[in-house]
């Protein structure tokens, strides 16, 4: 009877500590969407890097939808390939300002895929597409607008520049 009892004891215990860790692991969640105009591109891999390493690898759904859990603290890559697509990138700073609390926080994250023209050349973008980090203002993470503005200029010549080979290869 005792030991019945014990082991009552030890897997509360053990189901309490569960309960507890799992309670206290905040993250952010990072919910895309791969996009190609205004549908989403299904089956384009999306690569998490964290310090150079590649941690977790996904493909897109059907409608273009990827799900990551990031750790607070940290600094990652999200690399958004496909064939037929020019290979893009974005940056995530998971750190928190001493001023926030860490929280199960979500954001939503679109990817506007650039396809590679029908002539069989492949451009590049060496620069990522997006940045993003926590933005005191409305109290969560978003993308870095003063960077969107400044790299929007880039995306669209290159976009031009595809849309003219294209045109000249038809």
């Amino acid at each position: 009877m005792r030991q019945i009892v014990s082991m009552k004891r030890l897997l509360l215990s053990i189901l309490f500590f569960l309960i507890s860790f799992i309670g206290f692991s905040q993250s952010l969640e990072i919910v895309g969407i791969a996009k190609d105009g205004a549908r989403g591109v299904a089956g384009a891999t999306i690569s998490l890097i964290k310090d150079g390493v590649v941690v977790e690898t996904r493909a897109t759904s059907s409608n273009g939808r990827f799900l990551f859990y990031l750790e607070y603290g940290s600094d990652y890559e999200i690399r958004i390939e496909k064939d037929g697509y020019v290979l893009l990138t974005a940056e995530v700073d998971g750190s928190l300002p001493d001023v926030a609390t860490p929280e199960d926080l979500t954001m939503d994250f679109y990817i506007n895929m650039i396809a590679q023209p029908k002539s069989g050349n492949e451009y590049s973008f060496d620069k990522p597409v997006a940045k993003v980090n926590f933005q005191l203002d409305i109290y969560g993470f978003d993308t870095d607008l003063d960077y969107e503005d400044m790299i929007t200029d880039e995306i669209r010549e290159l976009e031009q520049k595809i849309r003219e080979e294209d045109k000249a290869f038809e």
